[in-house]
């Protein structure tokens, strides 16, 4: 689906191509953000280089370029964070001016999990056919105007997609929720109207084939329609939300299936789906349904997340197959999230 509307690319089109000026050998001020329009249009940001000669390529996410801020390295494996975890719950700072996220998020004194009967640490990447993985310890770039704000969310997989935030409402973006689940940093969903947006790609193309979404997910008693993944056409809907207070669902084009969550407090879950033969499992609860055979392709259509009105809704860690995933790896996967988030 496209949210994208012509007067919309037409204001990004009248954006200056230049921040406040600092002196007058300087186009713009260095570190400074600008929205723009990039390749076919889309919708992004762009940021000011370190010389103040110009800005940098228009970001709108997808794949692995754009220019301006950088993002860190993966934190590979099975470990929380990129440095070694330490007891307590040290967190990620706020993010200063152009700062990426540093892999500082550590668990308090969590293992993290193995899942490979000895073999070593298992983490996603072990999965055949992994084709996103995003979590709050990597890869995290924040608003180098904003102090806290995040930009852009990127892709931990080999494909190096990237989870734009959507909507150039300047200061308006997803945030940390420090130490949020055991430890380890949440993402808080913007809310108002905003979501990351992550241009299509062939690894987000499941077709009418298998495919697995894998989460830890922080829910909210104020839902409203709260998108933690989705890809959405006619007849073509993948979605893992929370349509209202009391339940998490999974639907795979016009079938849908359930489970039901606490209604009392926001609850942190880890959120298992397969399909086309659907199942769903958010905590101890599941839910199963016969295989729809909707092809959820809807080509050229943003894969969104975060996507909802009210910001309480959170993810921590989210990873999708592409591909048939064996009983075995599914256990680990979800086995993995369980003991490395504690829940």
């Amino acid at each position: 689906m496209r949210f994208a509307h012509p007067f919309v690319f037409a204001l990004l089109l009248t954006v200056p191509l230049f921040a406040s000026c600092s002196s007058d050998d300087q186009a713009c001020t260095p570190g400074a953000s600008a929205p723009c329009a990039g390749e076919n249009q889309c919708a992004g940001f762009q940021v000011c280089l370190a010389d103040g000669a110009g800005f940098g390529s228009c970001d709108c996410g997808g794949g692995s370029g754009g220019g301006g801020a950088t993002s860190s390295a993966s934190a590979g494996g099975a470990t929380s964070s990129a440095t070694s975890a330490t007891s307590g719950a040290t967190t990620t700072g706020a993010g200063g001016a152009g700062a990426t996220s540093s892999g500082a998020t550590t668990s308090s004194g969590a293992t993290t999990s193995s899942g490979s009967g000895g073999g070593g640490p298992w983490s996603p990447t072990s999965l055949p056919g992994l084709s996103l993985w995003l979590h709050s310890a990597a890869g995290i770039v924040y608003d180098p105007q904003h102090q806290g704000v995040i930009l852009k969310w990127n892709d931990q997989s080999a494909n190096g997609l990237q989870a734009v935030i959507g909507g150039n409402q300047p200061g308006q973006g997803a945030s940390v929720d420090p130490a949020a689940v055991n430890g380890f940093d949440g993402i808080k969903c913007p809310g108002v109207g905003m979501e990351f947006r992550i241009n299509d790609d062939p690894a987000l193309q499941f077709g009418t084939g298998e495919h697995m979404i894998a989460a830890v997910l922080r829910t909210t008693p104020l839902a409203s329609n709260a998108y933690f993944y989705w890809k959405n056409g006619v007849g073509t809907n993948l979605a893992l939300a929370q349509p209202n207070q009391s339940t998490v669902a999974y639907t795979h084009g016009l079938s849908t299936i359930s489970v039901n969550v606490s209604t009392a407090a926001p609850e942190w879950y880890v959120a298992m789906l397969r399909g086309p033969a659907m199942e769903l499992q958010v905590g101890p609860g599941q839910s199963s349904g016969a295989q729809s055979n909707a092809n959820v392709d809807n080509p050229g259509g943003w894969v969104l997340l975060c996507k909802s009105d009210t910001n309480q809704h959170e993810i921590a860690e989210i990873f999708a197959v592409k591909g048939p995933v064996s009983d075995t790896d599914y256990d680990k996967a979800r086995q993995y999230l369980e003991d490395k988030y504690g829940l």
